[in-house]
Parts: structure tokens; C-alpha cells; sequence
């Protein structure tokens, strides 16, 4: 099975943001669309995608990430509704930044994201040099 593959460090930056600093965090791994050579990994095998949903006190986040298991560069998206939306038009902006990820080859299209007009999008970016505290601070900077 596929599923984590390439996400483990993701795995592990979501149990540090549960165990320090005490985030609510629902998150599922979903398989990408099938499309482009971006939606299969060089080893073979289906890429996939973490979605999170975070509780905080004025409105739920949302976290994408892709799994990375051939170090693909591609940045962690935080998704923040503009008003209060249904779980379903969240699940649909989701699905349609997922489509458009495939379609440009593992880039976040900014004309894509740009279209989810329901949602503020910012992209957190990778960094090699980056352990698992430093990850979950940045992100913890963003959602906070």
C-alpha cells in the first residue's frame, strides 16, 4: 500500500503540532487524481496527498501536503475559509487544487489557486535544511 509514502515527516511534524502544542487535528491521505507523470512516483507507485483539517477558535484550517517520497519541491498549502463554508465546498476547492496540481506537473498554479474564491491560500515552503520542530513552528507562525 502507498499510502504515507513520502509523507513521514509530515506524519511526524502533525504529531508534534497534536503533542506540543495541543492542535486538534483530523487528517486523511487521499491517492491524486490520475493524469500527468506527476501523479506517479518515480519508484512506481500512486502518489498521494495528506489533507488536515485544524480546529482553532475562530475557524477550522486546512493543511495539503504532497507526498514527497523523491523529494519533489513543492510547498505545504494552508487553506483558510473566508466566511463560514460547508465541508463539501471544502472538499470540492480540495479536489479542484488537486486536479489542477496534476495537471501542472507538481506546481501549485497560481491561476488555480487563485480561483478558489471561498479560500485564502498561502504556501509554506520546504527547506532542506528544515527538522520536524522547525517545520511545525513555521507552520504553527502561519496558522497563528
Amino acid at each position: 500500500m502507498s499510502e504515507g509514502i513520502g509523507l513521514e515527516d509530515f506524519f511526524r511534524v502533525v504529531q508534534k503540532l497534536i503533542n506540543d502544542y495541543g492542535l486538534n487535528i483530523k487528517m486523511s491521505v487521499f491517492l491524486l487524481p490520475i493524469g500527468k507523470r506527476y501523479s506517479i512516483c518515480e519508484n512506481g507507485i500512486r502518489r498521494t496527498c495528506a489533507v488536515t483539517q485544524i480546529t482553532t477558535p475562530l475557524t477550522p484550517k486546512y493543511l495539503i501536503e504532497m507526498a514527497r517520497p523523491d523529494k519533489w519541491s513543492i510547498s505545504t498549502l494552508l487553506l483558510t475559509p473566508k466566511k463560514a463554508i460547508s465541508v463539501k465546498v471544502i472538499e470540492e476547492e480540495v479536489r479542484s487544487l488537486l486536479e489542477a496540481v496534476v495537471n501542472k506537473g507538481g506546481h501549485w498554479d497560481r491561476f488555480a489557486l487563485n480561483m478558489c474564491e471561498n479560500l485564502d491560500i498561502e504556501k509554506i515552503k520546504h527547506y532542506q535544511s528544515d527538522d520536524i520542530d522547525a517545520w511545525a513552528q513555521r507552520i504553527m507562525r502561519k496558522i497563528f
